[in-house]
């Protein structure tokens, strides 16, 4: 069954991608064989949340089909550094949370920015200490704000995630400043 459903694949050159920890879930939503990608985010998703991608900046997230779409040789290469749990990893280290609910606002922080950034240097051998980390404080700020806020409003009818996404990282923050102090 697992040979027939990579043989759907556009490029056999992608099986390994598949095989990577973590990409066999959608990086959003978590279900099962995604056959999506974020390319420049190097995650794997579900049509479902593809199309919610579809609406974002392609700076933010370019979509392409793993059954449809041709890829590069440098695209496979890129995913092959990448991953949804290699991403996850970056964004929980911001302490954002990784729910359905929070789709975009993950995608248009800094701390996503800096990943995007790490893997386009990693593609070109070039050395990621280069490349600066947003502190903790940066790392949850948006990119791209008007637009993220008229696409917040296109989503989820004019609901601000943002507010509500940052108060629970606000809220994170001080209980782990809390017990730090314990």
């Amino acid at each position: 069954m697992k040979e027939e459903m990579d043989s759907d694949l556009a490029d056999k050159d992608l099986i390994p991608i598949l095989e990577i920890e973590g990409n066999q879930t959608c990086n959003d939503c978590g279900k099962n064989d995604p056959r999506w990608c974020s390319v420049n985010n190097s995650v794997l998703i579900c049509s479902s949340c593809a199309r919610i991608h579809k609406k974002f900046n392609e700076k933010i997230s370019k979509i392409k089909s793993l059954e449809v779409d041709e890829w590069t040789k440098d695209e496979i290469l890129f995913l092959k550094l990448g991953g949804n749990e290699k991403f996850s990893n970056i964004i929980r280290s911001y302490n954002i949370p990784l729910t359905k609910d929070n789709l975009a606002y993950k995608y248009y922080t800094k701390a996503a920015q800096y990943f995007r950034d790490t893997l386009v240097a990693e593609s070109k051998k070039e050395n990621i200490n280069n490349i600066v980390k947003p502190s903790l404080k940066e790392g949850i700020e948006l990119l791209y704000k008007d637009e993220f806020s008229n696409l917040l409003n296109e989503l989820n009818g004019g609901k601000s995630i943002e507010n509500n996404e940052k108060n629970q990282i606000n809220e994170k923050d001080n209980n782990n400043s809390i017990n730090n102090t314990e």
